[in-house]
């Protein structure tokens, strides 16, 4: 067999923008001794590897390793025809990126009224609107952010949506506490019968002081579920909402398995995973840190 084969790789990030750093590109054969690496390569122009052997011998194992973004392992096989062009999306490393959030004015109406509403927000009692949005900290800021766009996603009961019926009263990195109206409860178990959510062991939320747990229901995406859990005093209800990632990033971006030792969840990894997987835009960038 003639190695007359060419890959030709574009390597981007989830906004589909090429990576603006240098990277390390590893192709191996996947049974033959024949394997190729090139170090420092300008990710801003297509990266051509030639010479290669094409189907049925054709299959590689391709890594890519980028100092601000996750590294990457997957399979890639040359055609009979001898030319492949693949695009691949490198998802950020948290540790490395920074956000560009949107103004307050420019976030949706809807996330808008919660941050109006909500005065007392743990940290941050007495402060509403704009001033409560530029107070959160990025992470905050981005798990808010997150969680407003997937619910905004998410059928509700008549096609309500959820953000105007909740308050907030603590914006984690990975979840948001708020207080929700007993309606929003009820309605549950007619979104489970219309396979919106679907319910699950709640087990790992605690309720708040003076709560019991009230049940916890998913949406049934294979990676990134919207999961709310519900508690009641018995006369008030609340909701831990957060997004799940399930191993999403692995399966989704491929990742190399000894980047995913993080124990907590992770908003910039769940924007990565909206944007990638469920072509949801939370409204805010990132980009990897100057």
């Amino acid at each position: 067999m003639d190695h007359t084969g060419r890959l030709e790789l574009k390597l981007v990030d989830v906004d589909g923008h090429s990576l603006t750093e240098r990277v390390d590109v590893g192709l191996r054969h996947h049974v033959l001794d024949d394997q190729r690496t090139a170090s420092g390569v300008d990710a801003t122009r297509v990266i051509a590897i030639n010479d290669l052997r094409r189907e049925p011998q054709g299959l590689y194992v391709l890594e890519v390793r980028a100092p601000s973004y996750r590294s990457i392992r997957r399979f890639v096989s040359i055609p009979p025809s001898g030319a492949r062009q693949e695009t691949v999306a490198l998802p950020i490393r948290p540790d490395r990126a920074r956000a560009v959030f949107p103004d307050f004015d420019d976030v949706d109406a809807r996330v808008q009224g919660i941050l109006d509403r909500s005065h007392t927000v743990a940290g941050h009692e007495g402060v509403t609107g704009r001033a409560l949005y530029e107070a959160l900290s990025d992470e905050a800021r981005a798990g808010l952010l997150n969680i407003a766009k997937k619910s905004l996603a998410t059928q509700f009961t008549d096609g309500a949506d959820l953000l105007p019926h909740v308050t907030l009263l603590e914006a984690r990195r990975d979840r948001c506490f708020v207080s929700v109206p007993q309606a929003l409860r009820v309605q549950m178990p007619s979104l489970v019968q219309a396979d919106h959510f679907h319910e699950v062991n709640g087990a790992l939320h605690k309720p708040p002081p003076g709560f019991v747990a009230a049940g916890s229901f998913k949406t049934g995406d294979a990676f990134g579920n919207l999961q709310v859990t519900f508690f009641t005093s018995g006369s008030d209800w609340r909701a831990d909402i957060d997004i799940d990632d399930a191993a999403g990033l692995g399966h989704v971006f491929q990742v190399v398995r000894n980047e995913l030792h993080d124990t907590q969840t992770h908003p910039f990894d769940i924007h990565q995973l909206l944007m990638a997987h469920q072509h949801l835009d939370p409204g805010y960038r990132l980009l990897p840190r100057a």
